[in-house]
């Protein structure tokens, strides 16, 4: 059984389903590729190498290659799952080590990508979520994951977030090398867009 049947089930709509960028084997790939043509350029230029010699290129080439064999192994094994209820990051290759946020705790969500990312249709996504601070009578150490006392300073919502002490704050959680972030982003933002007392939503 996979990691994907492991932790979403047979009756769970997958809204949305995909493996990190290609940017994510874009370095080994590009040092395996310089390492053999470097190679094979010493073998034209200097034809009559000895048998050493050409051991030592390909020698040489043996790190890169398995860099590139193990980030794509990882690529394979990295999974971003988005449901009406969830979202599930599954990363590991022995072991599966899960990124989950739940629908229901999500504040708002952003796709943040640069000018070449957003060429090649790639980027981070961050969601802003609800997270436990205790009983909110800011005692103690800390005072929040982001150092406020409750998740924006508003009136509590319908289900009871948010509001003065109420033990409630923020945490940001980011997933990169999303495959189209502002696409994935949307679709999270239509699943949250219902909830009373969130009024910060908006895809950037």
């Amino acid at each position: 059984m996979g990691a994907k049947e492991q932790w979403i089930g047979p009756d769970e709509p997958v809204l949305v389903e995909m493996h990190p960028h290609w940017m994510y084997l874009f370095g080994p790939v590009v040092v395996s590729l310089a390492v053999i043509a470097a190679g094979v350029t010493l073998d034209i230029a200097f034809p009559h190498t000895s048998v050493d010699r050409h051991w030592l290129e390909g020698g040489a080439s043996v790190p890169p290659l398995c860099w590139l064999v193990a980030r794509f192994v990882r690529w394979r094994r990295t999974l971003l799952v988005v449901t009406p209820s969830r979202i599930v990051e599954l990363r590991g290759v022995l072991t599966t080590v899960t990124t989950e946020v739940w629908m229901d705790e999500i504040l708002r969500v952003r796709a943040r990508s640069g000018p070449i990312d957003r060429l090649l249709g790639y980027g981070k996504l961050e969601c802003e979520v609800v997270v436990d601070q205790g009983d909110g009578s800011g005692a103690g150490e800390g005072g929040g994951v982001d150092g406020t006392d409750d998740v924006d300073g508003t009136e509590p919502d319908a289900a009871g977030r948010g509001g003065p002490g109420h033990g409630r704050g923020t945490e940001l959680v980011t997933l990169t090398d999303v495959r189209k972030p502002f696409v994935v982003a949307r679709v999270v933002n239509r699943r949250i867009g219902g909830h009373p007392g969130y009024r910060r939503r908006a895809v950037p």
